[in-house]
Order: structure tokens, then C-alpha cells, then sequence
């Protein structure tokens, strides 16, 4: 009977409502481990081939500074792996290796500020697969200000993050009429908006975690700056992510976070040398998985 009366009391301590918050200390440094898995296929000069992907990486937050509420500045890097890309006919091994991202985000999870992950030829999309968009959403956790329970869903469309550079004055100029009104800009990364839900409590190692689960879906529109040999890559397609991440609530950080991402490209290759772009089509299915080490 003790026993019983002791799960039952576990129970309802698990069951009860928490507040949900990522809890920041000046210095502080985490360390996680990445690995990509993903398959899917490549259609180039109406040759399509199968392909895998397979990798690993380190990422690492360093609190800068933390403000009297509560907000921080953080710096992200990512490096120390690769991506090593497979066909039928050709292998290619790619370093991952990410400028720093710095990010100023507050409690509840909204992103104040960031900079630092600007495009550039060599970036993952070239590869078949974006992953610093996937990893730019791995920590994105907006909490509502209210404590949430089991089954809780809520919607965040956060305010587009700012880059950390300041603005140029513009020139004074006569006031323009009232705007229309806009709707919500999308969070950081191009999602237009994520569900949340809390799906239950785990245990993770020596951890008590939240499970929350994450989605979204965002178009591809858009045309990479020239490769080395001056070829430009033009995208066309649609991104669908979702997260699992365990929330190590009395902590207020992510234990581990698996994103599953399924990518559909259309591309056109734009030769420096003329003539007809030469088009292809992706489709790819990837697993990112984060661990705290």
C-alpha cells in the first residue's frame, strides 16, 4: 500500500501544471552532440539517384550576459564534423563548420536579436539538405505565460529576430499615411508559425524533463550568391519540420531535441559560362539529433 500511495502521489506531481522557462547564468557553457541521418533522392539532368546522408557534429552555447530580466545574450558555434554524402556513383564528405550565431533571447524563448549565420556559397543547401536552418530552429522553445499541463497546445508567431547591427539613419522624408495593417512577420528561420503541445513527462539520464513536441512548414524561395566557379543556384520548394525535445524544466534547458525535416526542392543552376539553366529536384527526408553531453 505505501508503495502504491507513493506512485500515486508521483503521479500527481507529474500531472500538476509548470511554467516553462529557459533559465540563463552568465559563463555558463553547454555542450551537445549532433548526428544527422537522412535519405531520399536527387534528380539531376533527368538522371534521378538515391542518396544518404550521415554525419556528426559539436555545438556549443556560451551565455555572454544575462540581463536583470532575465534576458541573454548567447553565442552558438558549430563545427567539429561533417556530412558525408552518398550515390550510387559519387561520395562527398563536407565539413560542418557554422560562423558563430549570437542571439539575444529572452525567458519565455522569444528571439530578440541575431546575428551571424549569413548565407554563403558553401552553406548546406548546395548539399541537398539546409542545416543551419534545421539547427537554427533545434533550440527555438517559445513558452506561453501561463504554467501549461499534459496535452496543452499553444501557437507562437514571435517577432522576427533583428540583426545585431545598427541601422543607418534614413534621410527625413514628409510622413507617409498610416499602414495598412501587417500580418504577424515570421519567427527567425522562415517558419510562418509553431504549434507546440506538452506531450508528458520523461525521465532523461539524471534529468526531469518536459516532452514537447514541435512543427512547422515554410516555402524555399530563393537564389543562392555564386559558388567559387561562379554557377548560381536558384530554389524553388517547401520545408516541413518537426521537434521532439525533453526540456530539463528545473534547469530551464534542452536535455536532447530530435528534428525530423522533410525537404522538396525544385533548382535551377545558372552557369557563369551561359546557356540553359540546367535543372533537378531534391527530395529529402533527415533526422537531427541533439544530446547534451
Amino acid at each position: 500500500m505505501a508503495i502504491l500511495a507513493l506512485a500515486g502521489a508521483l503521479l500527481a506531481e507529474e500531472a500538476k501544471p509548470v511554467l516553462l522557462r529557459h533559465h540563463f547564468a552568465a559563463g555558463e557553457v553547454l555542450k551537445y552532440r549532433g548526428k544527422v541521418q537522412g535519405e531520399g533522392s536527387i534528380t539531376f539532368m533527368e538522371q534521378r539517384q538515391p542518396v544518404t546522408i550521415a554525419g556528426e557534429f559539436n555545438l556549443t552555447q556560451k551565455v555572454l550576459q544575462v540581463s536583470e530580466d532575465g534576458s541573454a545574450r548567447i553565442a552558438t558555434t558549430v563545427e567539429g564534423g561533417a556530412l558525408v554524402f552518398r550515390t550510387p556513383i559519387v561520395s562527398q564528405r563536407l565539413p560542418i563548420s557554422l560562423p558563430t550565431l549570437t542571439q539575444t533571447i529572452t525567458p519565455d524563448g522569444r528571439v530578440l536579436k541575431s546575428a551571424g549565420w549569413e548565407r554563403s556559397p558553401a552553406e548546406a543547401p548546395r548539399a541537398h539538405i539546409n542545416l543551419r536552418r534545421v539547427i537554427e530552429q533545434l533550440h527555438v522553445l517559445w513558452f506561453p505565460d501561463h504554467p501549461v499541463a499534459v496535452s496543452d497546445t499553444w501557437v507562437q508567431l514571435p517577432p522576427k529576430a533583428v540583426d545585431e547591427k545598427p541601422a543607418a539613419e534614413p534621410p527625413p522624408s514628409p510622413a507617409p499615411p498610416p499602414p495598412a495593417a501587417a500580418p504577424s512577420p515570421p519567427p527567425p528561420g522562415g517558419f510562418p508559425a509553431w504549434k507546440f503541445t506538452l506531450m508528458g513527462f520523461e525521465r532523461v539520464g539524471d534529468r526531469d524533463c518536459a516532452r514537447i513536441r514541435a512543427g512547422g512548414q515554410a516555402p524555399i524561395k530563393d537564389v543562392l550568391p555564386p559558388d567559387p566557379m561562379g554557377d548560381v543556384l536558384e530554389l524553388d520548394g517547401r520545408e516541413q519540420l518537426e521537434t521532439v525535445t525533453d526540456f530539463a524544466f528545473a534547469a530551464g534547458r534542452v536535455a536532447r531535441q530530435v528534428a525530423s525535416t522533410h525537404t522538396t526542392l525544385h533548382t535551377l543552376t545558372h552557369h557563369a559560362s551561359g546557356g540553359q539553366p540546367v535543372t533537378g529536384d531534391t527530395d529529402i527526408t533527415a533526422k537531427v539529433t541533439l544530446e547534451l553531453r
